[in-house]
């Protein structure tokens, strides 16, 4: 848990907001509502595509923010792993508000949900290519990606090409007296093993050089208390304005 107890208190009442969440979220089990958005949009060719990522997005959200709160009640703050539940939070939650921004034409929304199916899709192609390559046993799907892709394709909507994480970043995330981009590429340092990051977010404790190594000191690293409440916070604010808009999109429950 955090060292200092203030943090760890203010990181348990962060995180004690996903439960208003998880029940606002329990709209999206029947679907859109008739006449919503979201409804109007699956009505066209390729339309339910959005709606499909979109909700699939601030669920993956959810549940990562859910494993960090069970975590941290469990008593056990780690120095690294915290921080990759976190990104992939931000990462779900800005990608849905990507889908179903209510600032778009529906062409626009429509355009972006098959530019996420497409995203999906190349991806599966690829894993059952391996598949079939190495595990001609296994039985796959009957509709092939690749045949998938192409139906996606020749609907008669512009495809939007799935932004990376970095941008959507930019695009939806809030910021919170920092830059929402500085905020992001230090979580996400720690998901690709960079050193670079571990002064900002831990505090290192030297232990002397290893042996042999006189260039290379043996130290490690405690969980800097201030910023993993800091960005606990800005991650809940990520998915809940995240669940604000697919609920709006989804003709739920609106925000309290």
């Amino acid at each position: 848990m955090a060292q200092d107890e203030k943090f760890s208190r203010a990181i348990q009442q962060s995180l004690a907001g996903l439960d208003e969440l998880y029940v606002r979220m329990d709209a999206l089990e029947a679907g859109p509502t008739p006449g919503s958005p979201a409804a109007e949009d699956a009505a066209k060719p390729g339309g339910d595509q959005t709606w499909v990522y979109a909700t699939t997005a601030v669920q993956v959200a959810t549940d990562h923010l859910r494993a960090w709160r069970h975590l941290h009640l469990s008593g056990m703050q780690p120095p690294f792993a915290h921080w990759t539940l976190l990104r992939a939070a931000v990462e779900g939650a800005v990608t849905a508000r990507w889908l179903c921004d209510p600032a778009l034409p529906p062409a626009k929304r429509i355009g972006r949900g098959l530019g996420a199916g497409i995203d999906d899709l190349q991806q599966r192609q690829g894993f059952e290519g391996r598949i079939r390559k190495k595990m001609p046993d296994v039985v796959l799907p009957k509709v092939a990606a690749h045949t998938r892709i192409s139906q996606l394709k020749k609907i008669n909507v512009p495809v939007l090409p799935l932004r990376g994480p970095t941008e959507l970043v930019a695009m939806y995330a809030p910021s919170r007296g920092v830059d929402a981009q500085v905020l992001y590429r230090a979580l996400s340092a720690f998901a690709h093993h960079k050193l670079w990051a571990v002064p900002l977010l831990g505090v290192v404790v030297v232990q002397g050089a290893i042996p042999g190594m006189p260039t290379v000191a043996r130290s490690h690293v405690v969980a800097h208390d201030q910023l993993v409440w800091l960005l606990t916070d800005w991650a809940v604010l990520c998915v809940r304005l995240a669940v604000d808009d697919v609920l709006a999109y989804s003709g739920g429950q609106p925000p309290a």
